[in-house]
C-alpha cells in the first residue's frame, strides 16, 4: 500500500497503532504497558527508518 495514493488509509492506520498503544499503556500489567509502548512509538520509529532508507538512496 503506497502512501501517496491511499493517504487516508494510512493517516488512520497510523493513529489506530498510536491510539491503541496509548489505551494499552494505561492498563495495570506490565507487560501490557510495554506493549502500549511499542504499539505507540512504532509508527515514528517505521517513518525514521524510512527517511534513513531514502536519505541513503539519494
Amino acid at each position: 500500500m503506497n502512501w501517496a495514493r491511499h493517504p487516508t488509509g494510512v493517516a488512520l492506520a497510523i493513529t489506530g497503532l498510536t491510539v491503541t498503544g496509548l489505551a494499552l499503556m494505561l492498563t495495570e500489567g506490565p507487560t501490557w504497558k510495554v506493549a502500549g509502548f511499542l504499539l505507540a512509538a512504532s509508527p515514528l520509529a517505521a517513518g525514521l527508518a524510512a527517511y534513513w532508507v531514502q536519505r541513503r538512496r539519494g
